[in-house]
């Protein structure tokens, strides 16, 4: 169980916020450097897109990861005001947040095998580095023992507040992690999911195939 000795729960908020920050500010660079690489005279350039479709196509992964960041960032102050911020939803907060980070820095995978990386947007690995030093440094803490805490309590789950889509979706996701027969479960899900698969963002946008 994590320890909450020290540590309170405006910790979590705390740092999710810096967090968002400076993904923030990591996502204004690479859009100010995929933007000079694609205009002429502040107008798009077909040529220079269709050329720089790498960049700008690792710009809207970039842009929907930092929304992801942004929007844990929220459910984290909305459960702290509710009252409802407790093991299980600080875990996923911590573990979401700090892989969203790390593979910001490290690489995002836009397919099985063409990974983006703050340089392929014009941005220096060591500008990325600092603007990610401090949130990445607070998420990495206890990383190994927070996986396991979460496994653990998602073998006896008690008190989570989720509703019954959110639940299916833990549920699918971790049988396709796991390797197992999705297709018997997916019959029972009403509504919310891609019919071919494909996982969706919350504006409607593609996310995996």
């Amino acid at each position: 169980m994590l320890d909450k000795s020290g540590r309170s729960d405006g910790e979590l908020i705390a740092v999710a916020r810096q967090a968002t920050q400076a993904a923030e500010a990591l996502l204004d660079d690479a859009t100010a450097a995929v933007r000079r690489r694609v205009t002429v005279d502040h107008r798009l350039d077909e040529e220079l897109l269709d050329r720089e479709q790498r960049a700008a196509h690792g710009l809207a992964w970039l842009a929907t990861y930092v929304e992801s960041v942004r929007q844990l960032a929220a459910y984290a102050e909305r459960a702290h005001a509710r009252g409802i911020l407790g093991d299980v939803e600080e875990l996923l907060v911590r573990l979401g947040i700090g892989e969203y980070l790390a593979q910001i820095l490290g690489g995002i995978p836009m397919s099985q095998g063409e990974i983006v990386r703050p340089a392929d947007l014009g941005i220096a690995a060591e500008t990325a580095a600092a603007r990610l030093a401090d949130p990445l440094q607070a998420f990495a803490t206890s990383h190994v023992e927070h996986r396991a805490r979460l496994v653990e309590r998602g073998r006896y789950p008690t008190g989570v507040q989720c509703g019954e889509d959110i639940l299916y979706g833990i549920e699918l996701a971790w049988r396709l992690l796991c390797g197992r027969d999705a297709g018997e479960h997916g019959s029972r899900h009403r509504g919310g999911a891609d019919p071919d698969g494909g996982a969706r963002n919350h504006r409607g946008f593609r996310l995996s195939t």
